[in-house]
């Protein structure tokens, strides 16, 4: 693939990321304006256990970037799956496996499932209540992390490697001439 291609792939989800989370701001700030946005997120029914001391504005803005990261990983999935596909309903229809094989993670309860695997997985990572109320902690050398943090520092750094592995399939197809 292109790198001009892989560019426009991901200046494509990151303008439908944008014009998502501005209806998303519309729609959830019309009916009630902006008033609430200073209050702590414990005044939330989901968030009310919550041991973070942050205001509504601010678990927004987290969970934009959070959610940013998030598509960063499916757009480098889609990307190397439709490299190594040929075809592209074969590659809708690897993707969609996926997508309900997440789905089944969801469902399932298994804490080391959810913390070795499915936390990192997009669909995870955008049911955000789990992060404020769940209060994971990672550790990592020695060093303690929430699961926000490592949860995005994974997701980014597999979409880095999807995104590496794409570009060497597609640089090894056309060396060898099936391109």
């Amino acid at each position: 693939m292109d790198h001009a291609r892989i560019l426009t792939a991901f200046c494509i989800g990151t303008l439908l990321y944008i014009i998502g989370l501005f209806l998303f701001f519309v729609i959830r700030m019309a009916p009630f304006g902006l008033e609430g946005w200073n209050q702590g997120i414990q005044s939330s029914q989901r968030t009310f256990f919550s041991l973070y001391n942050i205001t509504n504005m601010q678990q927004f803005f987290r969970n934009a970037a959070v959610g940013f990261v998030a598509m960063l990983f499916v757009v480098s999935l889609v990307i190397l799956i439709t490299v190594v596909m040929d075809q592209m309903m074969t590659s809708a229809v690897v993707f969609i496996f996926f997508w309900i094989l997440l789905l089944f993670f969801d469902q399932m309860y298994l804490w080391p499932v959810n913390h070795y695997f499915a936390n990192f997985m997009p669909l995870r990572m955008t049911s955000f209540s789990h992060y404020y109320v769940g209060n994971e902690i990672y550790r990592i050398c020695g060093v303690s992390l929430s699961g926000m943090a490592w949860c995005c520092l994974m997701a980014g750094l597999l979409a880095g490697i999807l995104l590496a592995a794409a570009i060497l399939w597609e640089r090894i197809k056309r060396k060898r001439g099936v391109y």
